[in-house]
């Protein structure tokens, strides 16, 4: 499927006129009647407000050989890991956090200034590891794929 059969596609399943999407991307009607018709293609800044509108990849738009939004579900795994990366780097740090507070608490309790700041100073140091390995792992993870 090319392009301007996509376009055109896409459009009538949302039930939009030419009219209403080119208020949606801020163009000219004329500019989505060109698009259809193959007389002239997006820039790259309309590409990806369209794969924005319409939910689908600009991978799909462009690619002749995709004949449905199941051909590239890159995108979608991508949002998904970002989405799953961000609740597990927030986890890390309220844990960071709490284990920070739990080392002041113990300080205090202890009152030790320097048990307080060896503590806070572990966690750090763990902390710092652990991304430091993570990285390292990541980087010749890529290494040895290429």
């Amino acid at each position: 499927m090319t392009l301007q059969d996509k376009l055109y596609q896409l459009r009538k399943q949302r039930g939009m006129s030419q009219l209403e999407l080119a208020e949606a991307l801020n163009v000219s009607r004329q500019a989505i009647s060109k698009w259809e018709l193959g007389t002239a293609i997006p820039t790259i800044e309309n590409f990806l407000a369209i794969s924005k509108l319409y939910g689908v990849s600009v991978d799909y738009l462009v690619n002749d050989d995709m004949t449905s939004e199941l051909d590239a579900p890159v995108v979608k795994v991508t949002a998904a890991y970002y989405r799953l990366n961000y609740k597990m780097i927030l986890i890390r740090v309220i844990i960071i956090c709490i284990a920070i507070i739990a080392a002041v608490v113990v300080g205090f309790a202890t009152k030790s200034l320097a048990t307080a700041v060896l503590s806070i100073l572990v966690v750090g140091a763990g902390s710092l590891l652990f991304y430091v390995l993570r990285w390292l792992t990541r980087f010749f993870a890529n290494k040895s794929g290429s």
